[in-house]
């Protein structure tokens, strides 16, 4: 199991977002000039979704980030995402290989990178 203290803090951190781009869909993101909480939310749910696919069937090459099923509400999608990702990474096995972003890469790369993510954003 990934570390409880990640999990939660990326469950947290997650659904902060969740609830202001709920708040103010439309509000801009001020790292990302173009960009509304909406936006960030769609881009941090495909995330969540390659994750996800990435933890569960533990590929050996790069995988797509998805896009929302059509007509999706981007925010229900966000949560979705949120949930499954969460759900996998609780059930994976960290030491499990899979592709990632650095050489020899296993789940516990995918928590680290999402950790590091978080601490960046703050």
């Amino acid at each position: 199991m990934l570390s409880a203290e990640n999990l939660a803090g990326i469950e947290s951190d997650g659904r902060r977002l969740l609830i202001m781009a709920r708040r103010d869909p439309g509000r801009p993101v001020p790292q990302y000039p173009d960009w509304t909480l909406t936006d960030l939310a769609g881009h941090t749910a495909s995330i969540h979704g390659r994750t996800t696919i990435v933890v569960t069937e533990l590929p050996t090459e790069r995988v797509s980030a998805p896009k929302p099923p059509d007509g999706a509400d981007v925010l229900d999608w966000y949560e979705e995402t949120l949930e499954a990702m969460l759900a996998a990474l609780t059930e994976a096995d960290p030491a499990a290989p899979c592709w990632g972003f650095v050489p020899d890469s296993n789940v516990a790369t995918w928590e680290k990178r999402i950790k590091l993510k978080r601490l960046s954003k703050r």
